[in-house]
């Protein structure tokens, strides 16, 4: 019996689960892109940047498909890959499966919209996703908006990818599809109407959960699921990167410690990296190249000289240097878990409820996917200027099961106090951090090399 009639016949949603995560068999970074028909121009640079290992380009009745790897994990399959019903080019990863989730999405995807879209409900990771059939274009995003995706079209072709300047080079004018989303456009329309939106995930709103436990195992599971030797954590002073660095440093892993020590709580930051005893990447200032260089890339949600692509780029062209392949970062964790703010003071302008959560969540559900929030933007130019070092951005604090144990939280909890679960888990591992979110600036003239020779200054 094939998977794709197995997943049909389970009608338990845990048994369904347990299934997927028994059958699973690589996880990618990648370039990908599609085209209803060949491009014309098509300058793979930056797709191959996303994945420098190797590179596959085909065409067949479908269109013309491109894809360019980064390997993570052996045995990775090759794409794209196709079954009896179509074509798949996924970025990616599921972490809570074991190998091969690439095969297994495509063998469980087929012709039908409404099975596909409960297929791809059931995935916790991070993906963008188009599989095209006969009638069909599907593209689909994870709840996060962890992998990027774009389309566009015209009355002669339909594109999608994970880099708009490969949308940008077809004369077309890239669309996000948005995060948490499936798009199901009619393939043999001309002008590719869009037949059907839905959303990838659903939450349960309810709040019943008396303790903080279940969010702290939910919280590690994420952490050491998007841990790999070869690690990367940007750590600051605040709490977000200071929360993955204490379970990292709980569990013994190995990772480089990158640090712009700049415009941080220097006696904070001075206290974890004397405490964690990793590699250590520090610098003051963003150097001149790398300002330069950012400053030539042509992304439309990048604004002008932007502090976290231009920290971004620096972090990863060192850490690729040195072989680092992965990145993990506290990206999501104010959206989600504080709102920037607590008990009703707002500490910037970001804050949409000043971090007091409702006895009915769904008045405000779901918060973190406003278009006006620093998530919005920073995921992608995070993905970008790590994916152009042949880097994979990881996000924990945007996993799908950590999400739901926040919100399935009592009311109590949530309101405690600032950023409670974080709190809380760096005070049980004993783990510096303070709630000030006023900074207090190392002085400019202080540079990188002084800090690291000179850490006693800081006391």
């Amino acid at each position: 019996m094939s998977s794709v009639n197995l997943i049909r016949r389970r009608k338990n949603p845990a048994l369904l689960i347990l299934f997927i995560n028994l059958l699973i068999i690589s996880r990618f970074m990648c370039g990908i892109f599609y085209s209803t028909i060949q491009p014309k121009v098509f300058d793979t640079t930056e797709l191959e940047k996303r994945g420098p290992d190797y590179k596959v380009n085909c065409s067949n009745e479908l269109g013309f498909f491109y894809h360019s790897n980064l390997n993570t994990i052996p045995n990775n399959v090759s794409q794209p890959i196709s079954n009896a019903y179509g074509t798949l080019l996924y970025n990616g990863t599921q972490f809570d499966l074991q190998n091969n989730d690439t095969d297994f999405i495509c063998q469980i995807l087929d012709n039908n919209t409404d099975h596909n879209k409960q297929a791809i409900s059931l995935l916790n990771g991070d993906y963008s996703i188009i599989w095209v059939t006969n009638s069909m274009i599907m593209l689909a995003r994870d709840f996060g908006g962890n992998k990027p995706l774009w389309y566009g079209f015209d009355q002669d072709v339909f594109c999608a990818s994970n880099n708009q300047l490969a949308i940008l080079q077809q004369n077309l004018q890239p669309i996000m599809v948005e995060s948490n989303t499936v798009l199901v456009f009619d393939r043999k329309d001309t002008t590719a109407k869009l037949r059907d939106v839905s959303s990838a995930k659903t939450f349960d709103l309810s709040q019943t959960v008396t303790t903080l436990d279940h969010v702290i195992d939910a919280f590690e599971t994420a952490v050491l699921a998007r841990y790999k030797p070869g690690t990367v954590l940007p750590m600051s002073s605040g709490m977000d990167s200071g929360c993955i660095a204490a379970c990292l440093q709980k569990y013994n892993k190995t990772f480089l410690i990158a640090t712009r020590v700049g415009h941080e709580d220097h006696k904070i930051l001075n206290q974890r990296l004397e405490l964690c005893q990793q590699h250590q990447y520090v610098f003051n200032d963003v150097d001149i190249d790398t300002i330069k260089t950012v400053n030539r890339l042509s992304f439309s949600v990048m604004p002008p000289n932007c502090q976290t692509a231009q920290v971004g780029y620096q972090i990863a062209s060192y850490a690729s240097s040195q072989g680092y392949r992965y990145c993990l970062s506290g990206t999501g964790a104010d959206e989600v878990y504080s709102d920037y703010g607590w008990n009703g003071h707002k500490h910037n302008f970001h804050s949409q409820f000043g971090g007091i959560f409702p006895s009915n969540l769904s008045t405000i559900w779901p918060w973190m996917h406003n278009k006006t929030l620093p998530l919005y933007y920073c995921i992608l130019i995070e993905d970008y200027v790590y994916g152009l070092n042949g880097m994979d951005t990881r996000n924990p604090f945007l996993d799908v099961d950590l999400i739901q144990s926040w919100l399935n939280t009592v009311l109590e909890l949530k309101n405690k106090k600032y950023k409670c679960w974080q709190q809380y888990y760096m005070t049980k591992l004993n783990f510096p951090y303070n709630t000030d979110k006023k900074t207090l600036p190392i002085p400019r003239h202080i540079r990188a090399a002084v800090y690291q020779q000179n850490k006693l200054l800081y006391k």
